[in-house]
């Protein structure tokens, strides 16, 4: 048989098989529609807590006028006095990122069952420590226009500089859903000084183990840390506190400290964008304010225990990032306090320690 022959009764064959091929129906046609893009969800957040030598939590305030005009606050105008009772723990800027390779329409439901929501972007509805945003739509980043901008506090529009996919509720459009809170409940690190201040006794009272753990002063200039290792679940460590004494686990300098943070949350599931936009958008109060803290990840079990989150569809993958801060008075610290409070009563308190000065009044007697 001649070769194009061949070829004729190839393509004749082809086609016969096709014409005996089930059509594509309208049900097969609705079930490719129906297969939802993949969605990567990722968030990070922090929460802030305070106490004395000893180590009991003691009251502090949520940061100030920090935020741009056009979030909205929960409970009044920006700068007016709220009251959300007793406030050990402040709950700071957790943002939620998605990353979706087509446009679709997600709902997210979190709670904070032992505090109040505060502050969130865009609007939500709120109840107390129950915080839904029903429809959510997820851009192509074509398709957004850009987040509003004001005059005013830069630290909010740190944590846009990622490649996270834009987010539209209603006619508000931002790069991430954001939300504040306060509360008041045990933190996952138990923190007290030893006597001689040269220490920390640090005890996970979680069921989980805490990966890693960085003790950090800063005194002027100077930013000391050491890294703990991991923290098994309550079993209480003796950290050495930099500079007490050189160990291997020390180091110096506010880069070197910005690496090992971002290095953390890399760790744990953060894409290197959003870790780097977190670590700018809270570098000065954690490597730039004086004192000793303690900085950790809270464990995967336990920040779903503390702030339950609930994503309508299931994204197919979802990463969850809450760094602990915990600040801290050495023995050294309050007798300079009790100095301080003698010479220049409580207003040269609150302007030293700002907002952990009405806990450090009550719990020194000052």
């Amino acid at each position: 048989m001649r070769p194009v022959s061949i070829l004729l009764a190839a393509l004749v064959f082809v086609s016969a098989c096709r014409r005996d091929d089930t059509p594509t129906t309208a049900a097969t046609s609705t079930t490719s529609r129906l297969v939802e893009p993949r969605l990567v969800v990722h968030e990070w957040g922090t929460f802030t807590t305070f106490s004395a030598a000893r180590g009991e939590n003691l009251v502090l305030e949520p940061p100030g006028n920090d935020l741009p005009s056009f979030v909205h606050e929960r409970n009044g105008p920006k700068g007016t006095p709220l009251d959300h009772g007793r406030i050990t723990v402040s709950m700071e800027t957790p943002v939620v990122y998605f990353h979706a390779a087509a446009p679709l329409d997600v709902a997210l439901h979190v709670e904070l069952p032992h505090g109040k929501m505060t502050d969130i972007y865009p609007r939500a509805t709120v109840s107390g420590g129950v915080l839904d945003w029903p429809h959510v739509r997820v851009l192509a980043r074509e398709d957004a226009g850009a987040p509003p901008t004001v005059p005013g506090p830069q630290r909010y529009y740190e944590a846009r500089a990622t490649s996270a996919s834009p987010v539209l509720v209603g006619t508000e459009t931002e790069k991430f859903l954001f939300y504040r809170g306060v509360g008041d409940f045990a933190p996952p690190l138990h923190v007290q000084a030893n006597d001689a201040g040269a220490s920390l006794i640090v005890e996970n009272r979680t069921s989980e183990r805490v990966e890693s753990a960085l003790v950090v002063t800063v005194h002027g200039n100077a930013v000391r840390f050491v890294r703990t290792g991991a923290l098994a679940a309550h079993a209480p460590r003796e950290i050495t506190l930099p500079g007490a004494v050189h160990v291997d686990t020390e180091a110096t300098g506010t880069a070197a400290l910005e690496a090992a943070v971002e290095e953390m949350l890399v760790a744990r599931g953060l894409f290197a964008d959003e870790a780097k936009a977190m670590i700018a958008t809270w570098k000065t109060d954690w490597f730039g304010e004086e004192g000793t803290r303690v900085l950790h990840l809270v464990p995967p079990g336990e920040t779903e225990r503390l702030l339950p989150m609930r994503i309508t569809p299931t994204p197919t993958d979802l990463v969850r990032v809450l760094v602990a801060r915990h600040d801290i008075l050495l023995p050294a610290d309050e007798r300079a306090l009790r100095r301080l409070a003698r010479e220049g009563g409580h207003d040269a308190v609150r302007r030293r320690l700002g907002r952990f000065a009405s806990g450090a009044i009550a719990e020194l007697r000052l």
